[in-house]
């Protein structure tokens, strides 16, 4: 669709969502690859754990900005106030979690699933 009507927003968001799908899961196996076979020795491992956690989350809300376009890239003047809407709920459930995770900074979650303190007596 991107290749045929290249004026179509519907398209390259297609597109562009296809392409994050695939760049999140991969950074999803090499976090796992880094961190559970090479104990982090490995480059760019922390960018991977944030690509998967930071990034993919916020991704399933752009599928719903696909189906609101449809069929040719254009939003009716009377569906507006459900995309703003849809912007201010998607907003909130991307950033409300991660302000909440900030403030529990005494434990964190280990890769293998065990809680370990991160300051204080071990």
């Amino acid at each position: 669709m991107a290749r045929r009507q290249p004026g179509n927003p519907e398209g390259w968001l297609l597109l562009g969502l296809a392409a994050s799908i695939i760049v999140v899961v991969d950074s999803g196996l090499y976090a796992v690859l880094d961190y559970r076979m090479h104990h982090g020795r490995l480059p760019l491992g922390e960018t991977a754990v944030f690509i998967r956690g930071g990034i993919g989350p916020p991704l399933l809300f752009v599928f719903a900005l696909v189906i609101l376009l449809f069929p040719d890239g254009r939003l009716p003047r009377r569906w507006t106030w459900v995309l703003w809407l849809y912007l201010a709920v998607a907003v909130v459930a991307t950033v409300g979690p991660r302000r909440r995770r900030g403030r529990q900074h005494r434990w964190a979650a280990h890769p293998g699933g065990r809680e370990r303190e991160l300051h204080g007596s071990r």
